[in-house]
């Protein structure tokens, strides 16, 4: 600003201008005008002035009259965003409670917290029936299945008991608060969709449940040492399911009678594979009858003959079909008496046809004594060794049993035999 700008401003303005007129370029402009004005021109630019407020005033409420109705919905819409924040937040922290009720379920609770918070998410009106049964039961399976995850796999004897506890435990306890807070058996309800069959949401988790234990049941039980303490645990699990109409013991029964059965497999297999073994091995040369043993047969003892410590391969394949009875005596299934029978005699038929060829590749240098001891060896086999292993498979699966098992006499089961 020049000094002539400002003595013009100031005799024209003797108070004063504003800030924002200073900052103006359209204020020097008019007073550059002001400046070319001759006396009439700036006697008349006061009404000039005046005139220009004037019509700036009437064109303004014309605007404003013409245009009310719109002025009034743009201050309503301002109302109806102050609603809307309002309501959004209000569904926020709706939808934040709900799920807080939810996630409480995930937890350890007892019976009255459980209908506390089912009642208030009944009131709440955060689901329907259907969907309520639905949040419940994820909202415990999910608590499950977290213990479940945390029991140490590394043991599988440790991994199954721990597993059996926590889901007899646990699952009976979800089972009875799911009973006290959603009734079955009620009456039709008017306004409840009666396409939803309510009553299979709990029966499909149940079974979903049921399912997933006899699977960690069937990888585990091959690696568990004691099957006896597991069917014990799984026996009194699945029985006390029958109070509330889920018994599955038969469903297990399967899987034991299968495992057990594969490990019988295993030992007898494992154990004619080694008399195999040991026959490309053994000689007759030099073996001398003891005096002090006894010759008679007796067939009706615990102890095996002792002639048998006179050729090592059947000593050896006796032991191992004892350790075979003995870690199947402490659970033998009825189902599997016919299945170790037959495994049993094909051992025996593989153990004859060892000896055969035995005899076949060393008979043209048997001397005379070698030729008793062979002779000896066959007896030992068919006169001892049998009988005994037939003792003990009596022993295991006695024959009145499977005869009432069966529902025949004794007589028609050993005919049938």
């Amino acid at each position: 600003m020049d000094i002539e700008t400002e003595n013009v401003i100031n005799l024209i303005f003797p108070e004063g201008i504003s800030e924002s007129w200073k900052e103006n370029p359209n204020f020097y402009q008019y007073l550059s005008k002001l400046g070319g004005f001759d006396v009439d021109q700036l006697s008349k630019e006061p009404d000039h002035l005046s005139d220009e407020k004037n019509a700036v005033l009437q064109t303004t409420q014309k605007l404003v009259f013409t245009n009310y109705k719109t002025l009034e919905i743009c201050e309503e819409i301002n109302k109806l965003y102050c609603f809307i924040s309002i309501v959004a937040e209000i569904e926020s922290s709706w939808s934040g409670m709900v799920g807080q009720v939810v996630g409480s379920l995930r937890g350890d609770l007892p019976l009255p917290r459980c209908l506390q918070l089912v009642g208030l998410l009944r009131s709440m009106d955060a689901f329907t029936e259907s969907e309520l049964r639905i949040k419940f039961l994820q909202a415990r399976d999910s608590w499950l299945q977290g213990l479940l995850n945390a029991i140490p796999k590394e043991d599988p004897n440790l991994h199954m008991a721990k597993t059996i506890e926590l889901s007899r435990i646990h699952l009976f306890n979800i089972i009875t608060q799911y009973k006290a807070m959603f009734n079955d058996d009620e009456l039709v309800i008017p306004g409840r969709d009666l396409t939803l069959n309510e009553s299979a949401i709990f029966y499909h988790w149940l079974e979903e449940k049921i399912t997933q234990f006899l699977a960690t049941l069937e990888q585990d039980l091959p690696g568990v040492t004691s099957v006896d303490t597991i069917l014990g645990q799984c026996t009194y699990f699945g029985l006390s399911f029958g109070r509330v109409g889920v018994d599955f013991t038969g469903r297990m029964s399967d899987i034991f009678v299968r495992v057990i059965g594969e490990r019988f497999e295993q030992n007898v297999r494992r154990t004619t594979r080694k008399f195999e073994k040991d026959m490309e091995t053994f000689t007759l040369i030099n073996k001398t009858q003891r005096l002090d043993v006894k010759t008679e047969t007796c067939i009706h003892s615990e102890n095996p003959p002792e002639q048998l410590a006179e050729f090592y391969p059947l000593a050896e394949y006796c032991n191992g079909i004892i350790a075979a009875f003995n870690e199947l005596r402490l659970c033998a299934p009825v189902a599997l008496s016919t299945l170790c029978t037959k495994l049993l005699q094909e051992s025996l038929h593989n153990v004859a046809r060892a000896m055969l060829i035995f005899y076949k590749q060393e008979q043209q240098a048997f001397a005379a004594a070698e030729r008793e001891n062979m002779i000896k060896f066959t007896e030992c086999l068919s006169e001892q060794l049998i009988p005994y292993i037939q003792y003990c498979i009596h022993a295991i699966f006695p024959p009145v049993q499977i005869a009432t098992h069966l529902g025949v006499s004794v007589s028609v089961l050993q005919k049938e035999v």
